[in-house]
């Protein structure tokens, strides 16, 4: 749902804002972020690209949808998701180099081409009308609006040929087989209320809470030792993983940062 997106951005500036490496230099990310994007609908903010095919450099302007999808699919990835501050405040600041890097590279992976799998098992994957209906009611009232689901549009689904779910694949799913699900507490992928919910219907479900996890908790060596516990036969119903908070950059690190992976 849309507002999960715009709820996991609340956390995340509260987060950042307690941050006691970095005291008041972020103090609502949120806040600023709703800012600039009014700004870039008045005033598209321009950066510059190069193209690899063609060897020249050029000028783009890009508006509101652009910074919204770029930091939605930030949102998730806690080894992006310390940046989104950062990027937030130097746009603020009339500062284009962090924006510039990734409206670069999302212009390299369009140039470069890119697979259908994923628009394909979003279409596939189950959503009822009303359910889709939900999402389009709240999109207006999200920081992000519809920028997270363009893979909704049915003529993009027409397109991919996706298969479509069938009226019972919809329904909550009731099994005894043993199950583990992991969930993040700042995962907006996947959020911690939705996993529960389908626990529900788990009777021999164990629930792992990775408090300050995001969508990939599994490189954690905590989450894999409760993995292998389970998978050796363990009866887990109930755990807790504490995480430390995501590490927030300053405006200068990030572009550090950018450029040493360059």
């Amino acid at each position: 749902m849309p507002l999960v997106f715009d709820f996991a951005l609340r956390r995340l500036s509260t987060i950042a804002a307690a941050s006691p490496k970095l005291p008041s230099a972020f103090p609502d990310t949120y806040r600023e972020f709703r800012r600039i994007l009014q700004q870039a609908d008045r005033e598209p903010v321009a950066v510059h690209l190069h193209d690899k095919g063609s060897k020249r450099d050029f000028d783009m302007k890009v508006g509101a949808f652009v910074l919204q999808f770029a930091v939605k699919s930030m949102l998730p990835n806690g080894q992006k998701v310390g940046r989104i501050p950062a990027l937030v405040y130097s746009v603020a600041r009339g500062d284009t180099s962090l924006l510039t890097g990734i409206v670069q590279d999302l212009y390299n992976g369009l140039m470069a081409g890119f697979t259908a799998m994923q628009f394909g098992m979003s279409c596939s994957e189950g959503w009822s009308a009303a359910r889709r209906q939900l999402a389009l009611e709240q999109a207006p009232h999200s920081i992000f609006g519809d920028a997270p689901f363009i893979h909704l549009d049915t003529g993009l689904c027409d397109e991919v040929r996706a298969a479509r779910p069938t009226s019972d694949s919809l329904l909550p799913v009731w099994s005894s087989v043993p199950v583990l699900l992991v969930a993040g507490t700042l995962d907006g992928n996947t959020p911690e209320f939705q996993a529960a919910e389908v626990l529900w219907g788990f009777p021999n479900g164990g629930f792992v809470t990775v408090e300050n996890g995001f969508h990939e908790t599994l490189p954690s060596p905590d989450v894999q030792a409760v993995v292998a516990e389970f998978l050796d036969g363990s009866d887990i119903r109930r755990r807790v993983i504490r995480l430390d908070p995501p590490d927030f950059l300053t405006i200068e690190e990030a572009k550090a940062s950018k450029q040493s992976s360059r």
